[in-house]
This record gives structure tokens, C-alpha cells and sequence, in this order.
């Protein structure tokens, strides 16, 4: 087996082990929170906050355009410098491998978990915006009257002679 898989294997097994460690604790706790939510935090959040992110209750504050162009320009950033370690190969394979490093670095972990992160959390503002079902359920209005109108009563002839 080539080294570099050893070494991608012992990486991605040791965060699937802090991942259960931390969502464990959680259940210790016996915290509230829906199995979509606990797939999200186990398989596409990066972040090892198990308590924030499953039983946070309010949305976290969206991202900014500029947080969204800076986690981009990380991983962009990443990638060239992958590519450019690809050029040194042949001729210098240990600052090659160095750069290769580095270059995945930053497109993993500050590009690309960054851009996942602005991602959930854009999600999670735009979910909280939109209008609860109990707003959607309310009662028909009466006979004769739109939605709009309903709150709004016109007074009558008879109900304006006996006020």
C-alpha cells in the first residue's frame, strides 16, 4: 500500500473517532435533535462542536460576501500552489511534496470546510426565514372576505347607529 493512503486512512480514521467522541458526549446529555441535523454534523460539518451545532436552537448569523469570496479564495489559492508543486516534482521531490502539502491545507481545511461552513450556515438563516406552518395552517376567513381583509372589519348601517 502506498504511504500517502496509509496516511490519508490514519487521518480520515482518526476524525471519524473525534466525530464519534464528541457525539457522544452530546447523547450523554441526552440533547434534542432530529436525525437530519445529526447526519449533517456527522458526515458534512467540519467543525467538532457536537453541543453547538445539534442543539443550538436560534440561527447562527448568516455570512457575508466577503466571508464567502475570502473561504473561496483560500481553497483557489490552495489549489495553485498544489499545481505549481506538481511543476517541482521530477527535479525537487522534497520541497514538491511540501508545497503538495501545503497546497491541500489550504484547499481542505481553510478553503473548502470554510466554504462548507458559510454553506450550512447560509442554509440554516435562509430555513429560519421562511414563514413557521402555523402561519400557513390559520383558519379560512369567513364567508365573503379575502385573507387581507379579514383582520380589517368595515362597519355596517346597524353598527354604525347603535355606536
Amino acid at each position: 500500500m502506498p504511504r500517502w493512503i496509509l496516511m490519508w486512512g490514519i487521518a480520515l480514521a482518526l476524525y471519524a473517532a473525534c466525530k464519534g467522541l464528541t457525539y457522544r458526549d452530546v447523547r450523554r446529555r441526552r440533547a434534542a435533535f432530529g436525525r437530519g441535523r445529526l447526519a449533517g454534523y456527522l458526515l458534512a460539518w467540519p467543525g467538532m462542536d457536537a453541543a453547538a451545532f445539534l442543539a443550538s436552537a436560534e440561527p447562527p448569523p448568516r455570512p457575508s460576501a466577503f466571508e464567502w469570496v475570502g473561504a473561496s479564495m483560500k481553497a483557489i489559492g490552495g489549489g495553485a500552489v498544489f499545481w505549481c508543486a506538481a511543476g517541482l516534482t521530477p527535479d525537487h521531490p522534497y520541497p514538491a511534496g511540501w508545497l503538495a502539502m501545503a497546497g491541500i491545507l489550504f484547499v481542505l481545511h481553510f478553503g473548502l470546510f470554510h466554504v462548507l461552513s458559510c454553506a450550512w450556515r447560509d442554509a440554516a438563516t435562509a430555513r429560519s426565514a421562511r414563514p413557521s406552518t402555523a402561519c400557513r395552517r390559520a383558519s379560512p376567513p369567513p364567508r365573503g372576505q379575502s385573507r387581507a381583509r379579514r383582520s380589517v372589519r368595515t362597519p355596517t348601517p346597524q353598527a354604525a347607529r347603535s355606536g
